[in-house]
């Protein structure tokens, strides 16, 4: 039997789950991890932290339910939305995440949108297609 495992990198930690290949659930594993919270609106991560627990989900699942790795045919992932993790060519991050619960610009991103609404405004509409 061939197997599906799917990892979710979240907020809190990697859910990682096993399916068959019917597409059955057959087990999951939850491996948690910090999130640094520091001037009142900042939020940041440790990318190894996702890796170590995309490691140690995956271990704990194949134990768990006596899998071999072998018999994993598709490994996939989803993960957190909008955050910002800065890598140099190699791939190696430059700096802990930035993630989405973080807030820091939100005074830069009012700027933004009132110029982006003021200008709206302002616009005149104009004709991008003729039919004449």
């Amino acid at each position: 039997m061939k197997y599906v495992l799917a990892h979710d990198v979240g907020t809190s930690g990697n859910k990682a789950t096993l399916f068959d290949d019917a597409g059955k659930l057959v087990d999951s594993a939850v491996i948690p991890y910090p999130v640094r919270y520091f001037r009142g609106t900042w939020a940041e991560q440790n990318a190894e932290d996702w890796w170590q627990a995309v490691c140690a989900s995956t271990r704990v699942l194949l134990s768990k339910c006596g899998i071999n790795p072998k018999d994993i045919a598709v490994v996939s992932f989803s993960g957190q939305m909008m955050g910002c993790l800065p890598v140099d060519r190699k791939g190696t991050p430059l700096r802990p995440s930035i993630i989405w619960a973080d807030q820091r610009a939100q005074a830069q991103a009012a700027a933004l949108s009132e110029r982006l609404v003021r200008r709206t405004r302002c616009s005149t509409p104009r004709t991008i297609l003729s039919t004449s």
